[in-house]
């Protein structure tokens, strides 16, 4: 029996013994070696409690006589927002409002105005978080003319309900 093994790993092994190997390339060696798979990231959970302040700022321009009440404006926020000092609402990120309401009262000889308000943020695990905002109103100088909200108007809201996100 050991002899059959003996001549079954002779057959089988002298041939490539005999077959002149190449020296290998550094991208053969590259591709041969194994990678190190690395450790996935471990998720935390955070808790970011009601209240917490969300600095914004208007990505868009609304007129008076166009905006529509209800319609929605694009904001993004204009720094991180850290809870237990882990960012939880990323720079950059992007926020939403809408239109409460809009008046041109040309006919009473008073200013046009526009009242926008804040009410989510995505937090950087991409789940919106619903925002509490001061109502922001934009009211003109002179009767008779159109208001306008211009990109970059800067505006404050508040997370409005507790909540627990998981962070990758």
């Amino acid at each position: 029996m050991l002899r059959l093994i003996f001549c079954l790993t002779a057959l089988f092994c002298l041939p490539c013994l005999a077959i002149p190997q190449k020296p290998c390339t550094e991208k053969e060696k590259a591709k041969s070696t194994p990678k190190a798979v690395p450790n996935p990231p471990k998720s935390t959970e955070v808790t970011v409690p009601a209240g917490k302040f969300v600095d914004l700022e208007t990505l868009e321009t609304l007129a008076s006589d166009r905006a529509k009440r209800g319609q929605t404006i694009q904001l993004r926020v204009r720094s991180d927002v850290r809870q237990d000092g882990i960012v939880v609402i990323r720079s950059g990120a992007p926020a939403y409002g809408y239109v409460v309401e809009t008046g041109n009262n040309f006919s009473y000889n008073e200013p046009a105005y526009i009242i926008v308000v804040a009410d989510r943020v995505q937090a950087v695990n991409g789940e919106y978080l619903k925002l509490q905002g001061k109502p922001e109103s934009i009211t003109g100088e002179n009767p008779n003319t159109i208001v306008k909200l211009e990109p970059m108007y800067l505006m404050t809201a508040s997370t409005l309900n507790i909540e627990t996100i998981r962070i990758q």
